[in-house]
């Protein structure tokens, strides 16, 4: 309809293609470019890369570079973070400390460096406590179905109404303090993350051609769900975001 406010409205702002990143806003895609000129758009991943694209790799460069220091803390570290120093206790940064000094006079810098070395084996740790877990779980209940299937994923969605930061805190105050009561509140929030990914792909895997094989000639479950199907649902888990992607892209 030219000349009314639909006609206007679909001319000009016709449905946007998804894009990454684009330098000059144009006509026809998502108004709204910031300060510095750049568009943010929602890309799904399975699509192709779109020419001119910058990735924002800030992000990636500062876990790389915090995971270095964090395994080089004894040799970056300029001095013991457990030291004190009384006579240079709570002094502002300057070229000795760095960072300056907490109250006992012991380098803040040093415990920064160090403390990033507990922070990444308490991250690593829960990560891969917390997939693995939820993948074995996710597979036999895709796998085996029934109640158990259901079950499971009625216990996955009550982890999942809470919001997994006041989870981990939860869990940490019932468990008591230290590291590996960290790692165990931060691996139970990511449980479903596995559960329900390896669940999908189990469901759809298990009807295939080579399972019913597998099944046929007598394979016990157990054989069938680590030999056969173990091992394509890795892709998945390994790029959640990706298998994410193409599902929502193709249904």
């Amino acid at each position: 309809m030219p000349g009314s406010i639909q006609g206007y409205i679909t001319s000009n702002y016709e449905t946007p293609k998804p894009y990454l990143y684009r330098k000059t806003p144009t006509p026809n895609n998502v108004r709204g470019a910031t300060a510095m000129g750049w568009v943010v758009g929602a890309r799904c991943a399975a699509c192709e890369p779109l020419p001119g694209a910058t990735p924002v790799c800030f992000l990636g460069v500062w876990r790389r570079s915090s995971s270095c220091v964090a395994i080089l803390a004894p040799l970056i570290a300029p001095y013991d973070p457990l030291k004190a120093n009384f006579r240079r206790m709570a002094r502002a940064p300057d070229a000795e400390n760095y960072f300056g000094t907490d109250q006992i006079g012991r380098d803040n810098l040093s415990r920064i460096i160090y403390g990033a070395r507990a922070s990444l084996i308490v991250a690593i740790s829960a990560v891969l406590l917390g997939t693995t877990t939820g993948s074995l779980w996710g597979l036999a209940s895709g796998y085996i179905g029934g109640r158990f299937d259901i079950v499971s994923q009625r216990m996955i969605e009550f982890l999942q109404a809470f919001p997994d930061l006041i989870l981990a805190m939860a869990i940490s105050m019932a468990l008591g303090t230290g590291h590996g009561t960290v790692i165990v509140a931060i691996a139970i929030t990511r449980i479903p993350f596995g559960g329900r990914i390896v669940r999908a792909v189990a469901l759809s895997l298990k009807e295939l051609a080579y399972v019913e094989a597998a099944r046929a000639i007598g394979s016990s479950p157990l054989r069938i769900m680590a030999r056969h199907i173990s091992t394509p649902v890795c892709g998945p888990v390994s790029h959640p975001r990706h298998h994410a992607s193409r599902c929502g892209h193709h249904h």
